[in-house]
C-alpha cells in the first residue's frame, strides 16, 4: 500500500460531479506509479482531532509561517540550499533564516492548561405533550443514574419559554428561573448551580412528582427557545456541555454557539444540526444502555472543545468554508471542505492543501491540554475512471435521490461504469462480472441502503475510522484460534465453503451487534478479547456482542443469496452484460 488513494476529483461526468467522499483503504493502487496518479478531491474529510493520528510533537510555538499568508511552513514547501522558499498557497517568495531546519510534515503542539473545567448541563424540555414528558424523564433518570461520582452536572429544564435552573439546598430543590436573553455569567458563579451526585434522587422526585408540561404548548413540535444568550459570556477556561431531553428541536443559531448531545422519544432529521449524538428509539436498539454509555463517556472518552479550523490552497482554487469553528468535536469526528475548481486547471501538476487547527482536549484524568494541528496534504491531478468512482460518497449522494426508481437506475447505470470501464479493462480478468464492487467498497453502500430500503442514519454515530464500512457491508474475520486472525474481510464476498468451515472462531461484525461463532469461552486479555474490546471502545452506539455455538453460523449466515438477489433485482442490467 503506498497511501491512501480514495479522494479524486473528476470533471467531465455531471453525474457524478459535487459528489463527495468518506475515505476507506483498499488494496489499490498497486504500485507507485498509480499512487502517484490519485487526483484531487472534489470534497475533503479531515479530522481536527483523531488520537489515531501520528503527528509529529514539537514543543515549540515559535515556528515560522509564510509573511503573507500566514501558513506554517513544512517540508511539503519548496525549499532551497539557500533557504529560499516559495508559498504554494498565496505564491510569496521570502526567505528563511539559516537557523531554521524545517523536518516536519504534519505535527502538533501541546500545552498544559492548569485551570479548566467542564461541565454537564442536563435539560428537559416541559413545552411538549404529556406523553412525551413521561418518556423523557425515564430516559433523564437513566442519565443522572450513569453519572461517574466526580462528574461535575447541573440541571435544568424549560418551560414557558423561560430557563429553570434546579439546585439543591440542604436537600430541598429550589428552582431559579431565567430570561434566556440575559447573560448568566454576570449574574452569577456557574458554581452556585452544580448539584452533588449523591443526591440525585431529589432531583428525580421533583420530574417526576412536582414537574409538569407545559399544557398550553403540548400539541405540536417546535423549535426551543434561543437559550445561547444565555450562556453567551461563558468564561475560557469553562465548558458547558449540554445534553438536551426533547422531542422538539433547536435553531441553527443556538446549535452553532452552543454544544449539544440530543436525546429525544422520537425520531426527527432537523435536530441533527448539532455538534454531538442525537439519540432516539427507532435509530439504535437498547437506547437506555446507550444513555449510560454516553453520560459515562464524557468522564473516560477524550474529545476537543472550542475547536476552530483554518484552511489553505493555492489561491486559484477555492475551499469551503475557509474558517471553521465548533463547539466540541468528539475523538474522529470530521469536518467537510468542498473544492472549486478553476475552469482551466490542467497545467496544475500538483495542489497543496493545508489545515491549521486550535483547540482544548480533555483527557479521562481531567488534564486539559492547549493543542495546535498542522496536516499538510499534497494532491497530483488525474483523470483515471477509477479514482473518478472512488469520489462517489454514497450518503450523499443517496439523500438526493428522491424516489426507489431513482435509487434503482442510478444503481444501474453505476454497474454499467463499473463493468465496461472497469472490470473489462483489467488486463488478466474474468468476463465475469462482479456484482458486488469489491473493487469500489464505497458503492456497496448503495447496494445495501437499496436492497434493505433503508437510509443512511447519523454518520457521526461512525466514531472508529477503519470501521465505517460495516455500517453498510457487514465485516468478517475468521480466527485460528483467540491469539491468531487468519484473514478479515467485507461479508459480500466471504462465502467460501474452505473458510466458513475451517476457522473454529468467526466473527460478524454489522456495527451495532457483533456476533462470536465459537464453541470456547473467551480468554481473557486474548487477541480475541482486546479486538472485540477494542471495538466496543471505539465505538457508539455500542455494539451487542453476542455469543453463539460454531455450527449456528451456517444457520445465521448472512447474504448467503446475496448475488442472485442482486441480479434479480437489477435483472435488465445484467441481460446486457
Amino acid at each position: 500500500m503506498y497511501r491512501n488513494t480514495s479522494l479524486y476529483f473528476w470533471i467531465n461526468d455531471k453525474m457524478l460531479q459535487n459528489s463527495m467522499v468518506n475515505s476507506s483503504m483498499s488494496i489499490w493502487p498497486c504500485n507507485k506509479s498509480l499512487a502517484d496518479d490519485i487526483g484531487v478531491p472534489i470534497v475533503l474529510e479531515y479530522r481536527p482531532y483523531d488520537s489515531d493520528n501520528m503527528f509529529s510533537d514539537l514543543l515549540t510555538t515559535n515556528l515560522p509561517k509564510c509573511s503573507y499568508c500566514s501558513a506554517f511552513i513544512t517540508s511539503a514547501f519548496s525549499i532551497d540550499r539557500d533557504k529560499h522558499v516559495q508559498c504554494p498557497f498565496c505564491g510569496n517568495d521570502f526567505q528563511l533564516p539559516n537557523s531554521y531546519d524545517i523536518t516536519y510534515h504534519n505535527f502538533k503542539i501541546d500545552q498544559k492548561i492548569d485551570d479548566f473545567s467542564l461541565y454537564l448541563c442536563f435539560v428537559i424540555d416541559l413545552d411538549c405533550s404529556e406523553e412525551y414528558s413521561q418518556v423523557l424523564k425515564v430516559y433523564f433518570s437513566v442519565a443522572l443514574k450513569a453519572l461517574l461520582p466526580d462528574m461535575e452536572f447541573m440541571v435544568a429544564f424549560i418551560r414557558k419559554n423561560r430557563f429553570h435552573f434546579v439546585k439543591l439546598f440542604n436537600d430541598i430543590p429550589k428552582i431559579f428561573s431565567f430570561d434566556p436573553s440575559i447573560s448568566l455569567f454576570e449574574t452569577l458563579e456557574i458554581n452556585s448551580l452544580l448539584n452533588n451526585v449523591k443526591n440525585i434522587s431529589l432531583i428525580e422526585d421533583l420530574f417526576f412528582c412536582d414537574l409538569h408540561p407545559n399544557s398550553q404548548n403540548n400539541s405540536q413540535l417546535h423549535e426551543i427557545i434561543d437559550f445561547s444568550n444565555l450562556f453567551s459570556s461563558c468564561p475560557d477556561n469553562t465548558f458547558i456541555k449540554f445534553i438536551m431531553f426533547s422531542p422538539n428541536h433547536v435553531s441553527n443559531k443556538c446549535a452553532s454557539l452552543l454544544s449539544f448531545d440530543w436525546i429525544s422519544p422520537i425520531e426527527k432529521n432537523n435536530c441533527q444540526n448539532i455538534d454531538g449524538f442525537y439519540l432516539n428509539p427507532k435509530d439504535i436498539d437498547n437506547i437506555e444502555i446507550q444513555i449510560q454509555t454516553m453520560i459515562q463517556r464524557y468522564k473516560t472518552s477524550t474529545y476537543a472543545v472550542n475547536v476552530s479550523t483554518q484552511s489553505f490552497i493555492p489561491k486559484q482554487f477555492e475551499i469551503s468554508p475557509m474558517v471553521c469553528t465548533k463547539p466540541s468535536y468528539r475523538n474522529g469526528s470530521s469536518i467537510i471542505f468542498t473544492i472549486s475548481f478553476p475552469r482551466l486547471f490542467s497545467t496544475f501538476k500538483e495542489i497543496h492543501i493545508q489545515f491549521v487547527s486550535n483547540y482544548i482536549f480533555i483527557l479521562p484524568d481531567g488534564i486539559a491540554k492547549r493543542r495546535t494541528q498542522v496536516n499538510s496534504l499534497k494532491f497530483f491531478t488525474s483523470k483515471d475512471i477509477l479514482p473518478i468512482l472512488r469520489t462517489v460518497d454514497t450518503s450523499v449522494v443517496w439523500r438526493n435521490l428522491n424516489s426507489r426508481n431513482e435509487e434503482k437506475e442510478f444503481i444501474k447505470k453505476l454497474l454499467e461504469i463499473y463493468k465496461s470501464k472497469i472490470i473489462d479493462g483489467m488486463p488478466g480478468t474474468t468476463k465475469q462480472f462482479d456484482p458486488f464492487f469489491t473493487l469500489l467498497p464505497n458503492l456497496q453502500w448503495f447496494l445495501k441502503f437499496y436492497l434493505t430500503n433503508t437510509k443512511p442514519i447519523n454518520s457521526k454515530f461512525v466514531i472508529e475510522n477503519e470501521r465505517k464500512m460495516v455500517r453498510f457491508c457487514q465485516c468478517v474475520s475468521f480466527w485460528e484460534n483467540q491469539e491468531n486472525k487468519i484473514e478479515e474481510m467485507s461479508i459480500s464476498y466471504a462465502d467460501s465453503n474452505k473458510l466458513l468451515k475451517s476457522p473454529p472462531i468467526v466473527i460478524v461484525d454489522n456495527c451495532t451487534i457483533i456476533d462470536l461463532f465459537m464453541d470456547d469461552q473467551i480468554i481473557k486479555n486474548s487477541r480475541l478479547d482486546r479486538e472485540i474490546e477494542r471495538r466496543i471502545l471505539r465505538r457508539f452506539p455500542v455494539p451487542t456482542v453476542r455469543i453463539m455455538p460454531r455450527e449456528t453460523l451456517f444457520l445465521r449466515w448472512p447474504y448467503k443469496d446475496n448475488y442472485d438477489h442482486i441480479r434479480e433485482t437489477f435483472d435488465p442490467t445484467y441481460k446486457k452484460m
